[in-house]
């Protein structure tokens, strides 16, 4: 009984009893583990960026996980680069169409004073699809009386070449006179619209430019009034009179707004 005593008082603290493995038992299992070493965790875990059970991950903590540390580096900078490029081109385009829109007073200025339309049209080394961007610019730079010339002198200049070509311009006319509420400019310009487009009719299959006839007529109808717009085109005495009548019906027909005026 003794011996048996010193045995037990030989036992290490914190220890259970434990039975050996040839009594078929574990083996013996500390009881000062904490839980994290319970469930496996070590302690070179930690470099590992493996968080120990029960911790909160980065992502519970309103932080960044490092692996998406790079990622979001490179998006920035792509953002950035990305900006500059865009800011580059924004500046490059003002300068080209000021750079335009100086260019444009200047010469039309000149012929205003001095020269008729028709020498510039002679003169000028631009061709049509030049004068009609800057037609197109001064129309957005609200520049109505430069837009007006450009696109006439864009008109000329495609004449000389093909005549069919120069549509652009009278749709860009129409659509200018329709803005402005004129009767009388938009009916020429509707009606030099439709001569054009009957020049293409032979060669082509599909009518593309009817419909945006069509629309700024009936744009010109809301506006002024379909009285005010028959009693012009009956004094117009224009060639396309009888086809433009024919959307003044249309319009009546859809009730469009101001067909009753």
């Amino acid at each position: 009984e003794e011996e048996e005593e010193k045995e037990e008082e030989q036992e290490p603290e914190g220890r259970s009893p434990a039975l050996g493995a040839k009594d078929g038992g574990t083996p013996p299992v500390e009881l000062d583990q904490s839980p994290e070493k319970a469930q496996g965790w070590q302690s070179g875990d930690a470099d590992r960026d493996v968080a120990p059970p029960g911790a909160e991950s980065a992502v519970e903590r309103g932080e960044e996980a490092p692996a998406l540390k790079p990622v979001k580096k490179l998006e920035t900078e792509l953002r950035k680069k990305l900006c500059q490029l865009w800011l580059d081109y924004l500046i490059k385009t003002m300068f080209e169409d000021l750079q335009c829109r100086r260019d444009l007073v200047a010469e039309l200025r000149e012929s205003e004073e001095s020269t008729p339309l028709d020498v510039v049209v002679s003169e000028t080394l631009l061709k049509g699809p030049d004068w009609l961007r800057r037609g197109e610019l001064a129309r957005r730079l609200n520049m109505r009386k430069e837009a007006g010339l450009s696109f006439e002198i864009s008109a000329r200049l495609f004449e000389k070449t093909s005549r069919s070509a120069g549509i652009s311009a009278h749709l860009e006319m129409l659509s200018l006179a329709v803005d402005q509420a004129d009767v009388a400019g938009a009916l020429r310009a509707a009606d030099r619209s439709i001569e054009t487009l009957h020049l293409q009719m032979p060669n082509v299959k599909v009518v593309q430019f009817l419909s945006p006839i069509k629309q700024a007529l009936f744009g010109l109808v809301s506006k002024a009034g379909l009285r005010e717009v028959r009693e012009r085109l009956a004094s117009s005495e224009l060639p396309s009179a009888s086809k433009i009548q024919e959307v003044l019906l249309d319009a009546v027909n859809w009730h469009v707004h101001g067909y009753s005026d």
